[in-house]
């Protein structure tokens, strides 16, 4: 009962809303439209140019990471790249294979093992980045170190021992292996099989503990904020190095992480994170970046709040102009209301029906008694007399019409121009234009110029009207614009063209005229490249046009004109491919002033 009552007071007040708009003055429902019209575009452009921006941050941060993470994954893979190489001069000392070679007959073992800690020795002193060199023997067991307390060397090969390590070093049979296993939790160790050279004959293992800090090069690489984070973990699903090793959570979350490359939005403890990983094709390792939300959208956010500012500022410059414009709209429109009472129609049975009461409606009351303050002066005319005043009626409405709309448009563009509203000026002194070429004098042949000239009245009409959607060339010789042509010959077929081919394609479409002289007839081809026609629509419109009916009415009385004043042997030719476009063919014969019979444009 409550929810019949409800819809029931919101149909009364949205009926209270209809007839209160209804009846309210032009110029409010003029402003009330405008304001409606202006600012969806506006409202619409903003939010969108936000998103926008917010989808090319994302993408410009996700393409930048990735090259700032390939770029730290070469530098971290050129500084493994020297250790590597230090353990293949390691591996490949003729010392060192003699030593880890049971079948070999040694001599001078001493001289040779003191060589070799030499050697290690030589390699961590003057390399900062390793820690330890240690050799194993086939049996897995510690052979030579690089002098360092031993204890700590021995407890460290208990771990790998008791690993799976040793497992993965055997399975690549000599190539390097790197992992989180050494001394100290700052290591990172190299480790690899020692093949007798020349062979695939295994000798023992090499093991290069290395600190852990050349990958903080990364963070210094990637570039990421405080709170940000750069974790790397191996195959194995260890972590090899953390910014902040503290954010346990973070690195939770990094170690469920499958898949080898991409990124994604991560929320951990209430913070939003944008995370960017991929793997390592030297090691293996996966490298992720946690840059926070706020960091990588730092730029869009000041970006729409210039977007609002812009908006509030638009809403208050359009509010103002549209009672600007509003005001010049309705004055012409009141003049209107007086000149209506000196105009003349034919039928004089027409009533103006007005269910308003704004200017309209006052304009309608005026028409009315006019209407039939004439009936009953045409009602004391002799019936000769009757005819002959409808017939003069006729002829007159063809030009005072015209006239009364030229003035009436003249006024409109004097006023946009005090108002700087020059588009609408533009507007109305095209239609302006081409009303005044509409009266020639009363003639129905005019020179192919003046037809030109029309149509691109009309034209700027349409331009302004569909925005970019229209493109039109003309092109016509010098010698055909002093020749005659009727009267809105070409007019309708490119309003044709307009309405049923680029309209319909739904996207912009190009208008081609051409205009030449050919022997003694002059040809107009109209070229569209919108929808086109089916051949079964092209066969219809055609009969259509030939049989002046309904369909292609404007067609058909452009032929019906042409054949009616040049002869049977002219008109137009249709041809149009669905997809492709439409090419009509005009064709009237060369005439020029001095040929025109006096009877000939009665």
């Amino acid at each position: 009962m409550i929810a019949v009552k409800n819809m029931t007071k919101l149909k009364k007040m949205i009926q209270a809303i209809v007839k209160n708009f209804r009846d309210s003055s032009i110029k409010v429902k003029i402003s009330i439209m405008l304001i409606i019209v202006a600012f969806t575009p506006i409202i619409i452009i903003g939010f969108t140019s936000y998103y926008i921006s917010r989808s090319i941050v994302e993408e410009n941060t996700i393409k930048s990471t990735h090259y700032n993470l390939e770029l730290a994954n070469n530098e971290m893979e050129n500084e493994l790249y020297e250790i590597e190489d230090i353990s293949l001069i390691l591996l490949s000392d003729y010392d060192l294979q003699i030593l880890l070679d049971q079948n070999t007959v040694i001599n001078n073992r001493l001289a040779r093992e003191d060589r070799v800690r030499s050697l290690l020795d030589k390699y961590v002193a003057t390399n900062a980045k390793i820690n330890s060199i240690a050799i194993l023997d086939a049996e897995e067991y510690l052979k030579y170190h690089d002098r360092r307390d031993r204890l700590l060397v021995l407890n460290n090969f208990e771990k790998i021992r008791n690993s799976s390590v040793f497992k993965d070093v055997k399975a690549l049979g000599g190539k390097p292996l790197w992992v989180n296993i050494g001394e100290t939790a700052d290591d990172i160790s190299l480790i690899r099989v020692i093949n007798k050279v020349g062979t695939r004959q295994k000798l023992g293992f090499i093991m290069i503990d290395i600190d852990k800090s050349i990958l903080g090069n990364i963070s210094r690489t990637v570039n990421t904020p405080e709170d940000g984070n750069i974790i790397i973990k191996d195959k194995t699903n260890n972590i090899i190095f953390s910014k902040y090793d503290e954010n346990k959570n973070i690195i939770d979350n990094f170690l469920n992480i499958k898949k080898s490359a991409g990124y994604e939005f991560v929320n951990i403890d209430g913070n939003e994170y944008f995370l960017i990983y991929n793997t390592s094709n030297y090691t293996d390792w996966l490298v992720g970046v946690y840059l926070p939300i706020d960091y990588v959208f730092s730029t869009s956010e000041m970006i729409k709040n210039i977007t609002m500012v812009v908006i509030i500022i638009s809403i208050v410059i359009s509010i103002m102009w549209m009672f600007v414009i509003s005001d010049f709209i309705t004055k012409p429109i009141k003049e209107i209301r007086s000149l209506m009472g000196k105009v003349e129609r034919g039928n004089l049975s027409v009533r103006f029906n007005s269910k308003y009461n704004d200017e309209f409606g006052q304009l309608g009351n005026s028409f009315n008694k006019m209407l039939s303050e004439m009936r009953g002066l045409i009602e004391e005319i002799y019936e000769s007399q009757l005819k002959i005043r409808k017939n003069e009626l006729k002829s007159l409405q063809m030009q005072i019409n015209p006239h009364f709309l030229y003035n009436t448009l003249d006024t409109i563009n004097w006023m946009a121009q005090n108002a700087k509203q020059y588009e609408i000026a533009r507007v109305s002194r095209a239609l302006a234009n081409y009303f005044r070429l509409s009266l020639s004098k009363g003639k129905q042949v005019i020179s192919i110029g003046d037809e030109l000239r029309q149509l691109e009245n009309y034209l700027i009409i349409q331009k302004t009207r569909y925005q970019d959607l229209i493109n039109v060339e003309i092109e016509a010789e010098d010698e055909i614009k002093s020749c005659k042509i009727i009267k809105l010959t070409l007019q309708p077929i490119v309003e044709n063209a307009i309405y049923h081919g680029i309209k319909e394609k739904g996207s912009k479409g190009n208008i081609f005229i051409t205009a030449k002289l050919r022997e003694n007839s002059i040809i107009f081809k109209i070229k569209d490249d919108g929808i086109g026609m089916k051949p079964e629509e092209l066969d219809e419109l055609i009969r259509s046009v030939e049989m002046t009916r309904t369909k292609g009415f404007g067609l058909s009385n452009v032929n019906e004109r042409i054949k009616l004043y040049f002869g049977n042997q002219y008109g137009i030719s249709i041809q149009s491919k669905y997809g492709v476009g439409t090419e009509v063919t005009v064709i009237i014969p060369k005439i020029k002033e001095g040929d025109l019979d006096e009877n000939f444009d009665s």
